[in-house]
């Protein structure tokens, strides 16, 4: 991505080992282990690609404009099958750059180009927006719950301005180490230099105000208390919890940042001293990784599993945990009540449970298996015949064997047909782009 953009290896590469050594991106890896925020980081550079070209071709033929909408689509696919509260700062992201170059996004050519990327991020994304939309409004889960109880007061959780300049701290410490890094940050010092000495190209002064602002909203100084109590949007955004997480969108631009001072004094037509800043910089990036490998032996902490026994799946995400439902207490045992008299378990397999169920003859019996109960679970009988699923002590499936009843009862969860078919609309969809680019590739051959 850095090579389309500047054009010349050295500088691709220098970008490459600034925005992959980051310090929020070493801290996502092996501190927090977020493995969906630091996933996502890997489809950003695709996205800020995307936008760079649509913003820099001028003249643009239609060709070309779906190749960036494509582009655009592909970065926006990859965040929203990682890491959902990324894609949404990308999106908030994209409507800021929207703003700050009005009079360039406002032409025809841009508008539509954005307007073809919204319409294919959405077709390949079918599969997941539909179920996503569908329990989003149907099934009370903690991230719905959230947004209903109003303002979220998570200003205080955002970094401090001085912990950007904190280079040789802890990583594992409190604060983790919420800083895009020594080389990142003191590109960004010597770029205002460069602003305040009017000697910055457009790029470089546009990628320092960008930066400055997601610095900005990624620290406590930032009013996210205020909109978030006063503003719609402000209480959607507030569902990142931690504003320090704009810290993945301003590694990447800083590394633009990075890569376009580096071009401007390529072009400026001194050669040794930019080979020499480049090894400086190169050198510099690698000692920062020496550093936080260094850290990451001495403080990092192990854990050791000796016997399966030990491992288990309670331990999921909470936001889209059943509203009320406490993990904690999710032993995996099959349950029943006083007028069950026998339950035994026959097979598991993933979200596929068979069991063995006698009711006594007095009355009905109720069964409760380790499964929350979610939208498309499904219970049958061994004649086929479906029951009806209610919530459970702590939001798990539960049904009701009738009196005197034994057999075997299949618990699954099947998708709903639009789920389905969002899917296939994706899939078929994501086919026929590789199906014209092969072709396309083919008649640039000549074959």
């Amino acid at each position: 991505c850095f090579q389309k953009m500047f054009q010349k290896k050295e500088i691709a590469l220098l970008a490459s080992l600034a925005y992959v050594n980051a310090g929020y991106r070493i801290v996502n890896v092996y501190v927090r282990m977020a493995v969906g925020e630091y996933s996502a980081m890997l489809f950003l550079p695709i996205a800020a690609l995307a936008v760079y070209r649509i913003y820099t071709d001028s003249g643009a033929s239609r060709k070309r404009c779906r190749s960036n909408a494509l582009l655009l689509a592909a970065g926006m696919t990859g965040l929203i099958g990682t890491h959902v509260l990324t894609t949404e700062m990308t999106c908030f992201f994209l409507l800021l750059v929207c703003i700050l170059l009005w009079k360039k996004t406002l032409q025809k050519q841009v508008l539509k180009t954005y307007l073809y990327a919204v319409l294919e991020t959405v077709i390949l994304n079918l599969y997941f927006i539909v179920p996503f939309v569908d329990y989003y409004f149907h099934v009370d889960v903690n991230i719905r719950h959230s947004m209903d109880e109003g303002a979220m007061m998570i200003q205080k959780n955002g970094a401090q301005i001085g912990e950007y300049f904190a280079f040789f701290q802890n990583i594992f410490g409190s604060h983790m180490g919420l800083t895009p890094g020594l080389v990142l940050m003191t590109a960004l010092i010597a770029a205002a230099v460069l602003v305040i000495n009017r000697q910055a190209s457009g790029q470089i002064r546009f990628y320092t105000g960008l930066s400055v602002c997601l610095l900005f909203l990624a620290s406590r100084n930032f009013p996210w208390d205020y909109l978030s109590a006063h503003a719609a949007a402000g209480r959607m955004l507030a569902q990142i919890q931690f504003p320090w997480r704009f810290l993945s969108l301003a590694v990447v631009v800083l590394s633009m940042l990075l890569g376009s001072m580096f071009q401007q004094l390529y072009h400026v037509g001194q050669p040794q001293m930019y080979k020499k800043l480049l090894l400086l910089t190169a050198g510099a990036c690698a000692a920062m990784s020496v550093f936080y490998a260094s850290d990451y032996v001495d403080a990092g902490g192990m854990i050791h599993y000796y016997d399966t026994a030990e491992v288990n799946t309670y331990a999921t995400g909470s936001l889209y945990i059943r509203t009320g439902s406490n993990q904690q207490i999710l032993t995996g045992a099959i349950t029943g009540d006083d007028h069950m008299a026998e339950i035994s378990s026959v097979s598991r397999s993933g979200s596929h449970m068979e069991l063995f169920c006698r009711a006594k003859e007095d009355a009905d019996g109720s069964v409760e298996v380790p499964f929350f109960h979610y939208k498309g679970y499904r219970v049958k009988d061994e004649q086929g015949r479906e029951y009806e699923i209610s919530d459970g002590y702590n939001n798990v499936v539960r049904f009701t064997v009738p009196a005197g009843y034994a057999g075997k009862f299949t618990v699954d969860f099947v998708q709903p047909w639009y789920w389905k078919a969002g899917a296939w609309v994706s899939l078929g969809y994501a086919v026929c782009l590789v199906i014209r680019g092969m072709a396309a590739r083919r008649k640039k051959r000549g074959v």
